[in-house]
């Protein structure tokens, strides 16, 4: 299952702040450019297909909120990852797991399972499976999240290649290797069973 262009151009305005009035656009950025990495054996920078970053903020209190965005694949997976970073004090237009899920896949029939936290640092992740069937009948198994920690927040998923089961450990341990600046900062290398 593969994510529209439109959709990942859009993925990074999913959750901003409540404050931020203006956005400029998205813009493309080199991989190696990207504040986002993730820290797993055959992942890194070179597993990063697309990174884009964009900026938004209120005039009237001159504060600006960064989005940055990646979709990767390695090893029969592929992944969406978008954080937000804002000024201390800001409120997160939050949403529950389910919401978040049933927009992301919302063209491919999802299938909610049970939801689970993930503690990573500083944030606390809540994630929940999501079987997908696609307009050609395939189906494939992927989990959404979500962390609201600070003046951060996190979303995005992970999906198993060509029907792949998608344990919720090797979710687990996808999030945990996700590294963002100083602030998501995973204790090791870590590595996915192969799908």
């Amino acid at each position: 299952m593969r994510v529209s262009a439109a959709l990942a151009l859009t993925i990074a305005l999913f959750a901003p702040p409540t404050f931020a009035q203006q956005w400029g656009s998205a813009r493309e950025i080199p991989a190696e450019q990207s504040m986002i990495d993730i820290k797993l054996t055959g992942w890194g920078k070179s597993s990063i297909r697309r990174a884009s970053t964009n900026a938004g903020g209120d005039n009237n209190i001159h504060m600006e909120v960064i989005n940055s965005s990646i979709t990767a694949s390695a090893q029969g997976y592929y992944a969406v990852v978008v954080v937000h970073e804002a000024p201390n004090q800001t409120t997160w237009n939050r949403d529950t797991i389910q919401n978040i899920a049933n927009r992301f896949f919302s063209e491919n029939q999802p299938v909610l399972g049970e939801y689970f936290d993930v503690d990573h640092g500083p944030a606390d992740f809540r994630a929940i499976p999501v079987a997908v069937t696609g307009k050609d009948g395939k189906k494939n198994n992927c989990a959404a999240y979500r962390a609201y920690w600070r003046s951060y927040s996190a979303l995005g998923f992970i999906c198993a290649a060509n029907g792949a089961a998608l344990a919720p450990e090797t979710v687990k341990t996808f999030i945990t290797h996700i590294a963002y600046r100083g602030e998501l900062t995973p204790k090791d290398e870590g590595t996915l069973p192969t799908p």
